[in-house]
């Protein structure tokens, strides 16, 4: 019999005939990786910032109108994916997410052949390379997956076109048709999107390092290179003319390459500018990313998310661990081939990072600081920074151990880093669907087109253009003369806002967004001003709301409630925003409110009496007043006052709560025995005459 060790020696070993004969190990550890990092949480995300334009302007003019938003930004070409994502996936966020996943998935599967291609002796290290730029911690907007999923195809289609370059190399029988095919796959990248046109530096490098191998006259080399680069450059020639002289733009190109044209007018100051931006970005991307993934105040157990994302660190490191373990018995003369891998990894390596980042500095754009927007442009050099950090570890560390440990723990620390990114993103969307639905209950349908003013934007990774489009999906069924529904105004941003009731609203051309309208046809909302609030639909006749934030109270003169239409539907459709919640405080507040609008006091008591029921109460004691003010319109005194004692909990709801009483005229029926009631009021309260 064996013994429990000899078992496990024996299954370890199996394992690894398994692995090295299958080789499968990399795509698995990488599926798991993928999984931990982005796929935990991809049934809880939605849609955030340009998801939202795009699924607007499909909604309101298909392909038609998402080709010109794409022309708009000066990538006409890039609408195909949108309208193909659109045409089969629908507006599903679920879906969307898996779509950009799996192809971020297979521009890192890809690039890892080519490592493996480039270095055939040195798959164990091509892999930690490969598994560190699935997940390397730059960029954090996985989640915007409608935005994001032409880069990660344009990627694709280019480490596909390097790929069949290198096997038209290989194979003189197919190289013509090859080369033709990979041809198309680089058009695919270069046509669809400018990002990734930096990384074809990297195809004469690629070509001079396989041709390298043979026994072949450096003349010989410099022929062959030349021969299977040039329909590679002509493409590119065609590209650049097409990209500077024949692409139509919308009369200004935000990708003018200001750094370049700077060395013409301006050569010194442009070259220290642009010495000082590389430096900064390269000491960033390759040092300073890093600290995101441990940040002190990271360090917690609760909520729930900051404890998985620590778990998640865990298990990215076992796994990577695994990993390592299952190779770790299959090295031949390690020392010689780690020394000759990380000699022509690391400036391979530092070349992709300088030539993905080569485009963004053109146009005078930096990462550094990483921000909310700019973390795009690391996309490009993603592939270049996992194999230079591994041919950086392989060069200063001769011991495998702690060379080993450290690629785990980078590896781990890159998977909590991409999980806290997707919590974000989860968290945006929890709270977009908050305001989403309570505004619906609150607002079945506007009158178009009407204003929509709020304190700033409805959650994190959305803002300006983004929350217009996503209000207009919420009311998409009124469009007068080409111009939007609504449009959003952010009360944190005052300075160019229009406060004077009666006064046109003209907004040309925000990301194709339009919008004409007046003033005092407005909605003013406040979202935010106390925590644990309701969204609430003030006017004029909230001034004395001593919970008002100081950033609605010039709004309110604007606010017409006239605007909302109260017998259309309120609900949403469930392919983009899931199903109804569950019937919490708000959704009682906001139909009660809207009853109350419509003096349906019977109603609102109904809808009082439900929440009660259900042990429902609010955080904020303001929320008290629409079943206050229907009960004293109902002649229900003793409920205004029962409620009013609950609201009660501090000077400045004592002091409103007076004030309404106080204001308060009641049936001429009902006059002395609600004088009897206010007596009480006044009395408990202390009111004030």
């Amino acid at each position: 019999m064996k013994s429990f060790k000899q078992k496990i020696e024996s299954l370890i070993d199996t394992l690894r005939r398994w692995e090295e004969k299958r080789q499968l190990g990399f795509p698995f550890l990488l599926f798991c990786l993928f999984i931990l990092s982005y796929g935990i949480q991809a049934a809880l995300l939605g849609f955030v910032l340009d998801d939202w334009v795009m699924l607007y302007a499909h909604s309101t003019g298909g392909v038609e109108k998402l080709s010109q938003y794409a022309f708009f930004v000066n990538r006409p070409n890039v609408a195909w994916v949108w309208q193909i994502g659109m045409d089969t996936l629908g507006y599903d966020p679920l879906r969307w997410q898996l779509f950009s996943v799996f192809w971020r998935f297979s521009a890192v599967l890809v690039t890892w052949i080519i490592w493996r291609k480039l270095w055939p002796q040195n798959h164990f290290q091509v892999s930690l390379a490969a598994a560190l730029f699935a997940v390397y911690p730059i960029f954090m907007q996985q989640g915007s997956a409608i935005s994001f999923s032409p880069h990660w195809i344009c990627l694709t289609a280019f480490s596909i076109s390097i790929l069949l370059m290198i096997y038209a190399l290989e194979n003189k029988r197919w190289r013509v048709a090859l080369l033709v095919v990979s041809l198309l796959a680089g058009g695919v990248n270069l046509f669809t999107m400018e990002y990734f046109i930096g990384l074809e530096i990297l195809r004469p490098v690629i070509l001079w390092m396989l041709l390298s191998r043979g026994e072949i006259s450096r003349h010989e080399k410099v022929k062959k290179t030349s021969l299977l680069w040039a329909p590679f450059v002509v493409l590119l020639v065609v590209y650049f003319f097409y990209r500077f002289f024949w692409m139509a733009t919308p009369g200004y190109d935000r990708n003018t390459p200001t750094m370049l044209l700077g060395l013409l007018s301006d050569p010194i100051n442009t070259l220290i500018q642009l010495a000082v931006t590389v430096f900064r970005d390269l000491l960033q991307a390759v040092f300073g990313s890093w600290a995101a993934t441990i940040r002190p105040e990271d360090v917690a157990v609760s909520p729930v998310s900051a404890l998985a994302a620590w778990l998640a660190v865990g298990a990215g490191a076992a796994l990577t661990a695994g990993f390592i373990f299952l190779r770790s018995g299959r090295e031949t003369k390690p020392e010689i081939e780690s020394r000759a891998w990380y000699q022509s990894a690391l400036p391979f390596g530092l070349l992709s990072v300088l030539a993905g980042f080569a485009p963004v500095w053109a146009i005078g754009e930096s990462i550094a600081p990483v921000g909310l927007y700019n973390d795009r442009f690391s996309l490009a050099a993603l592939s270049g920074l996992g194999l230079l950090t591994i041919g950086l570890l392989d060069w200063l560390s001769k011991e495998k151990l702690p060379k080993y440990m450290t690629v785990c723990l980078l590896i781990g620390l890159a998977v909590g880093y991409q999980f806290r990114a997707e919590t974000v993103m989860r968290q945006s969307w929890k709270a977009q669907l908050n305001v989403y639905w309570q505004m619906k209950w609150r607002v079945p349908d506007m009158k178009t087109p009407t204003a929509i003013y709020g304190e700033g934007v409805m959650a994190k990774y959305m803002g300006s253009w983004a929350d217009v489009s996503a209000y207009n999906m919420l009311y998409p069924d009124h469009n007068p003369d080409g111009f939007e529904n609504t449009w959003y105004f952010n009360l944190y941003s005052p300075d160019n806002l229009i406060f004077t009731p009666d006064t046109p609203i003209n907004v040309e051309k925000m990301e194709n967004l339009n919008f004409q309208g007046n003033s005092s046809d407005s909605l003013v909302f406040q979202m935010k001003g106390i925590s644990g609030q309701c969204l609430w639909l003030v006017s004029e006749d909230d001034a004395d709301n001593p919970f008002l934030s100081e950033y609605v109270k010039p709004a309110l003169k604007l606010s017409n409630p006239g605007r909302v239409i109260s017998d259309a539907e309120s609900t949403l459709p469930a392919e983009i925003y899931g199903q109804e919640p569950a019937h919490n405080w708000c959704f009682y507040f906001q139909k009660a409110d809207l009853a109350k609008q419509n003096q349906q006091w019977s109603r609102v008591i109904e809808l009082w009496q439900e929440a009660t029921s259900q042990g429902l109460k609010p955080n904020v004691a303001a929320e008290y007043m629409p079943f206050i003010m229907s009960a004293l319109h109902n002649s229900d005194f003793e409920l205004a006052y029962e409620i009013s004692q609950k609201g009660v909990i501090n000077d400045s709801m004592r002091k409103f709560t007076c004030v309404r009483w106080n204001q308060f005229t009641p049936d001429s029926d009902y006059k002395a025995e609600f004088q009897s009631w206010l007596s009480k009021i006044n009395h408990e309260f202390t009111c004030e005459p």
